[in-house]
């Protein structure tokens, strides 16, 4: 990221902070700070806020996938395959949490269950090259196992 957009994610979290004291119920807001942290790569700070919106809304796929995202990009991959898994179980046809799925999988070193998660992401939105790149990368190291 460069140094400009940087600074415009953290000008963007000090409003949003200002905001949440204002109303703290302004979930809209939370998410929206959630992204800042990530696009800065504060990643305790944006599974911070991941989680309080996961604790108000338990069922919402995407609060959950995202917090799994936060999670994947933090190596804690355990965590992250059971918000994936949940969001998955929350909405079937979420090809992204589906692919977050086999991405855990390919960092664990099951391949061929890697591949499998991805071919269902696939299977939802055919034209993802970003899980098509992933799949030929668990393939190649599925033949070379």
């Amino acid at each position: 990221m460069n140094p400009s957009n940087r600074e415009e994610f953290q000008s963007a979290v000090a409003d949003f902070d200002r905001a949440l004291s204002l109303d703290s119920a302004l979930d809209w807001v939370l998410l929206l700070r959630a992204r800042a942290h990530r696009k800065c790569r504060r990643h305790a700070d944006a599974l911070a806020d991941f989680d309080r919106l996961v604790r108000k809304h338990p069922d919402n796929a995407e609060y959950v996938g995202k917090r799994g995202r936060i999670l994947l990009a933090m190596s804690s991959l355990h965590e992250a395959q059971a918000d994936f898994d949940h969001a998955v179980d929350l909405v079937p046809s979420l090809d992204w949490a589906t692919a977050g799925q086999g991405e855990v999988q390919l960092r664990l070193g099951n391949f061929s269950q890697a591949v499998s998660y991805f071919d269902q992401a696939l299977a939802v939105e055919g034209t993802n090259e970003w899980v098509a790149q992933l799949r030929r990368e668990a393939l190649s190291l599925l033949a070379g196992t």
